[in-house]
């Protein structure tokens, strides 16, 4: 029997690596990936400012000095080495740490006592699978925070190395501290409060926790002083996003969302009773709660209800290993039965099935994107002044050729100070029926020069390029 599953588990490795080889991403899909891309070019120069690299990224901020990217710089530290090798293999970084964090959970499995089995739900989660195509941020929190949580469970000596992860997840994103509070109350409280045999942490295992995690506090604080001139500055652009009014829409949306693909899956994880249920349920709902009150979650036209589900579970990544452990040893408790366990392969191949035309889609979207990419370097020169709208900021990146853009808004306050003899001058818009294209801007600049449409791509998104003349 043990065999049989284990023949299981590997066809399912190999699938995956087979449907991630077939529809292997061509290019990113939004900004943020730009953004990250464009900060692992930047540190690939030995800086951490744009504007000293020569290029603009994505996602900067301008502090009294320089220009500087507004997220922390753990993820294009992780996409920097395959960087190295070519651009295209930064979608290996994502696949790799979904593989990883695959036999991270084999290891939790056998850890809590779960059926290996069941570690193909953590594998085929649609959300991962969509994600792991992408160099988000937040995926690459989910490898990190599911390892720091398996050697949370390991205790002992693993503590240190736990507490060092749960400080990288820090600098992969702000919100990770999150993730790490649960754990240190946990450990705060095995130290005051009642002795439990079953608390894996005491005095030393607190010790350890905090040692391990100090190098990387200490860090970001040194990161964030050369960056933004004090060690507890951060931008806070998007604070701007947490409103009170979106709480009780998003926490209702992902309650359904967490429940829908693998049916009841939100409500599983008040039925756990393995170790370490108290960090693992309040580190969910902290989790949870805290971006219900994010105004992330916008209807969007192409991907419909189901799509939006899966799309809208974007920040939700990194706690979601919690949920699929809950999950899977309910599944455990009450899959003995052979009619039970038909009905679990049954919602299993629904779930495959689901996930292929969920990357099919994904990777016609993509293939539209490199579209507009290649047709833009192929129409504008080098050393032209490309001004773009703040949807085509995303399709400029050294590593594809010299083109170097001006945000439409920065076109219009410094127009007189930016040298246009002897360079040609286009006009970039994309539009996005998901974004709002503020269309009075690209208005004003046609009013003052002769345009000439010299490129389109209809569509959603859609693309016009325009070459700009002066005035006679």
């Amino acid at each position: 029997m043990k065999y049989k599953k284990g023949i299981f588990i590997i066809v399912g490795v190999l699938l995956y690596i087979c449907i991630s080889s077939v529809f292997y991403p061509p290019i990113y899909g939004i900004n943020d990936e730009a953004g990250y891309l464009g900060m692992a070019q930047v540190l690939q120069r030995g800086t951490i400012f744009p504007d000293v690299a020569g290029f603009n990224v994505v996602g900067s901020a301008q502090t009294n000095t320089h220009f500087v990217s507004k997220w922390p710089i753990g993820n294009p530290l992780l996409i920097l080495p395959f960087l190295h090798l070519h651009w295209r293999a930064v979608f290996l970084m994502p696949l790799l740490l979904h593989l990883l964090g695959f036999f991270v959970f084999l290891l939790i499995c056998k850890e809590v006592k779960i059926d290996p089995i069941f570690s193909l739900i953590y594998l085929f989660f649609p959300a991962f699978l969509l994600y792991s195509r992408t160099i988000l941020s937040d995926f690459s929190s989910v490898f990190v925070f599911i390892t720091a949580f398996y050697l949370y469970l390991k205790g002992g000596r693993w503590l240190y190395l736990a507490g060092f992860l749960f400080g990288f997840s820090i600098l992969i994103r702000y919100a990770n501290l999150l993730l790490f509070l649960p754990f240190l109350i946990a450990g705060i409280w095995g130290v005051i409060g009642e002795k439990n045999k079953e608390n894996t942490l005491r005095f030393y295992g607190l010790l350890r926790l905090v040692t391990g995690l100090l190098p990387l506090v200490i860090f970001h604080l040194f990161y964030n002083k050369i960056a933004f001139g004090f060690p507890f500055g951060v931008p806070a652009g998007d604070i701007n996003y947490f409103r009170i009014d979106s709480f009780f829409r998003n926490f209702g949306y992902y309650i359904l969302s967490l429940s829908l693909f693998y049916p009841g899956m939100f409500f599983g994880i008040f039925l756990y009773r393995g170790k370490c249920r108290c960090e693992l349920i309040s580190t969910s709902l902290l989790f949870i709660v805290f971006y219900s009150f994010y105004s992330y979650i916008f209807p969007s036209p192409k991907g419909g209800f189901i799509g939006l589900l899966v799309v809208g579970m974007r920040f939700l990544l990194p706690v979601i290993p919690l949920f699929l452990i809950s999950y899977s040893s309910l599944l455990d408790s009450i899959g003995r039965t052979r009619n039970n366990k038909v009905i679990f392969a049954v919602i299993f191949l629904f779930i495959l099935l689901f996930d292929v035309g969920m990357i099919y889609k994904h990777q016609t979207f993509l293939n539209r994107q490199k579209d507009i990419k290649d047709l833009i370097y192929e129409k504008t020169t080098p050393n032209s002044i490309i001004v773009t709208n703040n949807q085509g900021e995303e399709f400029f990146q050294p590593v594809w050729g010299d083109r170097k853009y001006i945000r439409l808004s920065d076109w219009i306050i410094k127009r007189r100070n930016i040298e246009v003899a002897d360079r040609e001058v286009y006009l970039l818009v994309v539009r996005r029926s998901d974004k709002d294209t503020r269309m009075h801007n690209i208005f004003r600049i046609r009013q003052v020069f002769n345009d000439t449409l010299i490129a389109e791509i209809k569509g959603d998104p859609s693309l016009k390029i325009y070459r700009l003349d002066a005035k006679q």
